[in-house]
């Protein structure tokens, strides 16, 4: 996969969280495994998961020692909350980073609960993006709210819903061991708010079946978690399964790879790019 990262010609690469596995230790031997593929002073920008918050596949602090971030000033605290506007020069797109439910050594369990201060500080970084006139809001989250897995929402229903009440462009998860692309959600008339555990028609703005979704029309979450370790299987019984539009998993044409981001001012066009595996692909715009 990293491989086929440096094939890509990617500018940046954002890993959103569980990085090592213990499976090269200690962190400064994974960061020079990555560096050794994707070259020493590529921009592999980190984002801490629930194996690196506190244990027990190494600490995220450790991590961003050897691969820090390398593009233009950030603001927040790296690998935990931050963001950042690419290119640092007339700006296309703001990189929001959060960690919902994620636990630090000696500050608890992050909660981003309305109106906390730290679920505040995101609606601000998205507000203040769209001020400066910034085309692309991408937020970047490790566990997720709906997905395409058996389980209840783990990071809380207000952070998502406030991306989503926002229309942020792009949200990428983690945490499940697939890949899937939802479909174009916003709130609108039927769909004050989307209530993980089941679907709701009225809150899909846009099936994204042919692949194509409207600017400005609403958020499409996508699961990106098909990077290394074993891929995980999807249920497509699963209620939530009615936001997503394409997947992928151990029991569907499982592949391991990433997601390609390219923006231009007027269009961002995503591209699944596989690394190894299966076949599975797909590609999707926003304009």
């Amino acid at each position: 996969m990293l491989n086929a990262v440096k094939a890509s010609g990617a500018n940046l690469f954002l890993a959103v969280g569980d990085l090592s596995y213990s499976d090269v230790t200690p962190e400064s031997a994974w960061c020079d495994f990555v560096k050794a593929r994707v070259g020493n002073t590529f921009p592999f920008e980190l984002i801490s998961g629930n194996h690196e918050d506190d244990g027990p596949d190494g600490l995220i602090t450790n991590f961003d020692d050897c691969l820090p971030h390398r593009l233009s000033s950030l603001t927040g605290t790296y690998g935990k909350q931050f963001y950042f506007d690419y290119p640092a020069s007339n700006p296309l797109a703001r990189f929001i980073n959060i960690s919902p439910n994620l636990t630090f050594p000696g500050e608890g369990t992050w909660s981003y609960n309305a109106g906390s201060a730290r679920y505040n500080w995101t609606a601000s970084a998205i507000d203040q993006a769209r001020s400066a006139g910034v085309k692309w809001v991408i937020v970047s989250i490790h566990k997720y709210c709906i997905s395409m897995v058996s389980g209840s929402c783990q990071i809380g229903s207000d952070i998502m819903n406030l991306l989503i009440q926002k229309k942020v462009d792009l949200y990428l998860q983690g945490h499940d061991h697939a890949f899937s692309r939802g479909k174009q959600l916003a709130h609108r008339s039927g769909c004050s708010a989307v209530s993980p555990g089941s679907f709701d028609a009225d809150c899909v703005v846009d099936s994204g079946s042919d692949g194509q979704y409207g600017k400005g029309a609403g958020t499409v979450i996508v699961t990106v978690g098909a990077g290394g370790k074993s891929i995980g299987s999807v249920n497509t019984n699963d209620p939530e399964a009615g936001y997503f539009a394409s997947w992928m998993g151990s029991n569907a044409n499982p592949t391991y790879g990433f997601l390609k981001v390219t923006i231009t001012n007027t269009k961002l066009t995503a591209q699944f790019i596989r690394g190894s595996g299966g076949s599975y692909s797909d590609t999707f715009t926003i304009e």
